[in-house]
């Protein structure tokens, strides 16, 4: 019942009764219960001239389904797709830090005065190449640093065998 009331107040609007009067189909939804009906009106000519209408209504619900589960399908695909680009973006970058955190790692190392470490490096790239030359100058560094503290060694011993040539050649003036 209260369908039909809610179709009438619309079929009966002068503003759309013109519409049809002028050979044209409506087409309008109803909100009214069970649920809301969309509807199309049809305008016949009677044969005395007069307008009249068929009216075609279905239910709305399985529309409404449809949106609903769509809704859901597109928020769940854009929660799986966001979850997907967080974990593509923490891996990108891990992979992307990992090097530069080593080589941070490294130069406290060489200024703690631990020469010739090095690290393991992976892939090609900017990075790589930076990780590959810091692992060379670490090894140079090393070895310069044995080469000063050979050089500081064999100098004491020349120093200390001088001493000693001075002492010797003292005790025999006095």
């Amino acid at each position: 019942r209260e369908c039909h009331e809610c179709l009438g107040k619309i079929l009966f609007d002068p503003q759309q009764w013109s519409v049809l009067e002028a050979g044209r189909s409506l087409y309008f939804t109803v909100d009214c219960r069970p649920s809301s009906q969309a509807a199309v009106a049809f305008p016949v000519r009677t044969f005395d001239g007069k307008t009249a209408a068929i009216v075609i209504t279905r239910s709305r619900v399985d529309e409404e389904k449809a949106l609903y589960h769509a809704t859901l399908c597109v928020t769940g695909g854009t929660l799986v797709f966001s979850l997907a680009m967080m974990i593509a973006f923490f891996l990108l970058t891990t992979r992307a830090f990992r090097p530069l955190t080593e080589l941070t790692r490294l130069t406290g190392g060489i200024l703690d005065g631990r020469y010739g470490e090095t690290i393991a490096v992976e892939g090609k790239g900017e990075v790589a190449d930076l990780a590959h030359a810091f692992n060379r100058m670490s090894i140079s560094l090393e070895r310069a640093n044995s080469e000063i503290s050979e050089w500081n060694r064999m100098l004491e011993s020349r120093v200390e065998d001088k001493s000693n040539e001075i002492e010797k050649i003292h005790r025999q003036m006095v």
